[in-house]
């Protein structure tokens, strides 16, 4: 589609080219496209759901919006061999960035688990809490229950980071650089949110507090 633009561009077909990319059979398309291809990409949702919205986004433009996108393949078979190979040239790279991101937080993810198991463990309930433990993470942490890693226990996630590299490089853009800055903000003020619920809150804490229940006494 992009090599669709600039051809048309090219040939001084700039308005005819903005009303195409608003009318209705683009620019809604367009609009759910990236709505659909976000939604998946934060959800983790199953690899046929991006193939179906981009297939149908294709043949949308195609045969409603009157983008000739398949006459454009056919003529410049060079220019979109150069397209897949820059688009994948550029996804590699980035899932060897997700795969870091993903490997860290499961490790974290794992840690913060295995703890809180340990302290919730008594000793009532037999037998020998780390045993019990990798029970558990059998379950929750499937990849590790041999006792070895593999790779490919990721492989469709790679291959995700690697086909549609652009939408998670948005998402990450957008929801984690946010995420970051309201998390930023929190610890700028979070010390008087601290002293607003401690001036509220100091009559309920003396209840609890064992020294200041011995007092009244």
């Amino acid at each position: 589609m992009v090599g669709v633009i600039i051809v048309s561009l090219k040939k001084g077909e700039g308005m005819e080219l903005l009303a195409v990319l608003l009318s209705f059979w683009v620019f809604y398309p367009v609009l759910a496209m990236v709505v659909i291809m976000l939604t998946w990409v934060a959800y983790d949702g199953p690899g046929h759901y991006p193939v179906i919205t981009l297939l149908a986004f294709v043949l949308i433009l195609q045969f409603l919006g009157k983008i000739p996108i398949w006459e454009f393949i056919v003529v410049h078979p060079l220019w979109i061999l150069g397209y897949i190979t820059a688009y994948f040239a550029l996804g590699v790279p980035y899932s060897l960035f997700e795969l870091n991101r993903f490997c860290r937080r499961t490790a974290e993810e794992y840690n913060t688990a295995k703890q809180r198991f340990f302290a919730s463990w008594r000793e009532d309930r037999g037998g020998v809490k780390e045993d019990a433990w990798i029970e558990e993470c059998k379950y929750h942490f499937r990849e590790f229950r041999e006792g070895t890693f593999s790779i490919r226990s990721y492989k469709g996630k790679i291959l995700a980071w690697m086909t549609y590299w652009p939408w998670y490089l948005v998402w990450r853009l957008v929801h984690d650089l946010v995420k970051e800055i309201w998390e930023y903000i929190y610890s700028l003020f979070q010390g008087i949110y601290q002293r607003i619920a401690d001036h509220y809150f100091a009559d309920i804490l003396r209840d609890f507090s064992p020294t200041d229940r011995s007092k009244k006494k």
